[in-house]
């Protein structure tokens, strides 16, 4: 009964929700109307967990990936064609460096500006560096953009598959595996001596 007197999931109980309990004719009506705590926690649990090297929370990824798509969309079709009017080669990948530009072209990225001293921008470099390392598979600074375009415009861009071939830093969901990286140059074994691709 307690819980469902807490109808904005802040564990207080003021009194506009007390009254909405007390005054309620149908209990069921009122149970209804109560988001699941469990849900609202997890998504909260999940949205806070680092992931990644650069200290990047799941919540402030998606929400660059978000604001990111919400901003090429603003002057372009559709996210595919504005990664691809920076493609100056037209071989479908960009490098990392093009993708900051980009971003940095759409005042994405903060900055200070220089007459006013003012903090301009949305995104931390840490988030947009995480968010290219999440679609960068090989490390090497290349990035295929229709992988990109796959990451900005899905729903949650931290379910499974979508990014195919995965990355490791984000194998952080339960069952999910970091895949593995043989040791050394050329896939040498270090105990052995031996390379595994003989």
């Amino acid at each position: 009964m307690i819980d469902m007197a807490d109808l904005n999931g802040d564990d207080e109980i003021d009194y506009s929700e007390l009254s909405a309990v007390i005054e309620c004719d149908d209990i069921v009506e009122l149970a209804a109307l109560v988001p699941d705590k469990k849900v609202v926690s997890a998504a909260k649990t999940e949205a806070a967990m680092k992931i990644g090297k650069h200290g990047c929370t799941v919540g402030q990824l998606k929400a660059a990936a978000k604001l990111i798509k919400e901003r090429l969309l603003m002057k372009n079709a559709t996210v595919m064609k504005a990664l691809r009017d920076v493609d100056e080669s037209g071989d479908g990948v960009l490098s990392r460096e093009e993708i900051i530009t980009l971003l940095k072209q759409y005042y994405l990225i903060k900055y200070t500006d220089f007459y006013t001293g003012e903090v301009r921008g949305d995104l931390d470099m840490f988030v947009v560096d995480t968010l290219l390392d999440f679609v960068d598979k090989t490390g090497d600074g290349i990035i295929d953009y229709t992988e990109f375009t796959k990451v900005l415009t899905t729903d949650d861009i931290m379910a499974a598959g979508i990014v195919s071939g995965g990355t490791s830093i984000f194998s952080y969901k339960k069952g999910a595996e970091a895949r593995h990286r043989p040791e050394g140059a050329w896939g040498s074994n270090a105990a052995t001596g031996f390379a595994s691709s003989l």
